[in-house]
């Protein structure tokens, strides 16, 4: 059973509080309890709509700029053209035989069109490929073939992949700015594992002569804040004067 859709005035003070926190398409029209086709229409018809969506991103984490989704950043890539017939195939699928009838138009569009809606529809699918595939009516086989012998969509699928993973990189920036320990933690044993000291290594030698080497990460023992800095100032200077003895040695 479908949902009915009702619009409201308030929705537009809402959409703009809910752009305002970062919010995604899919979550905005969650949140006002719309499908997210319909809230895309809104904001294509409704001027002051779209307007309350477009302030509220530009003030997204006090940036001043447009906190755009991975999807959003894909469609405004589209062109017009692209982006109508994305719209069109979102009402063609209510249909009647809206199989046939997206598969005819797609077909008199060409590859290209059909290679930028798979694109947009890979991403506002959370990157299930098969959601994709189906949605444009691509077989897997035709994919993989345009990715081994169609340089220009293999360097936008890579471009994809790449902005994944700035887009979730960007994310954990975000969380530790907002004071998350884990985050904290996790960058720091990922991106900052060059500033760290290298794990300690315990070293056992067994009666048999075998040597077995395990690690421990500072950053996984129990210890507070205070304890860690001092126990990684004892160990930098250990390293110092072991580092020191082995110049001396070497002259």
């Amino acid at each position: 059973m479908s949902r009915k859709t009702v619009w409201k005035d308030t929705m537009i003070l809402d959409a703009y509080r809910l752009a305002r926190q970062g919010m995604t398409e899919v979550q905005i029209a969650k949140a006002l309890g719309i499908s997210t086709p319909t809230l895309r229409g809104w904001e294509t018809k409704k001027k002051v709509f779209r307007y309350a969506l477009t302030e509220g991103r530009k003030e997204y984490n006090g940036t001043g700029k447009q906190a755009l989704t991975i999807q959003n950043h894909i469609f405004n890539r589209l062109s017009p053209k692209v982006r109508k017939t994305w719209n069109k195939l979102n009402r063609m699928q209510k249909e009647k035989q809206g199989f046939k009838k997206i598969e005819a138009m797609l077909e008199a569009q060409g590859k290209y069109v059909r290679q930028s809606l798979f694109v947009y529809a890979w991403t506002s699918s959370n990157f299930k490929i098969v959601s994709a595939l189906r949605k444009v009516n691509i077989p897997r086989v035709t994919f993989d073939k345009w990715r081994k012998t169609d340089k220009g969509f293999a360097s936008i699928v890579l471009e994809i992949e790449n902005y994944k993973k700035d887009f979730w990189e960007n994310g954990l920036y975000q969380l530790g700015a907002a004071g998350s320990e884990s985050a904290i933690l996790f960058a720091n044993k990922t991106i900052n594992s060059d500033r760290f000291v290298d794990p300690k290594k315990v070293i056992d030698i067994n009666v048999s002569g075998n040597i077995n080497v395990s690690t421990i990460c500072l950053l996984d023992l129990d210890l507070s804040k205070k304890q860690r800095i001092l126990l990684l100032k004892s160990i930098r200077k250990y390293k110092k004067e072991l580092n020191s003895a082995e110049d001396k040695n070497q002259e």
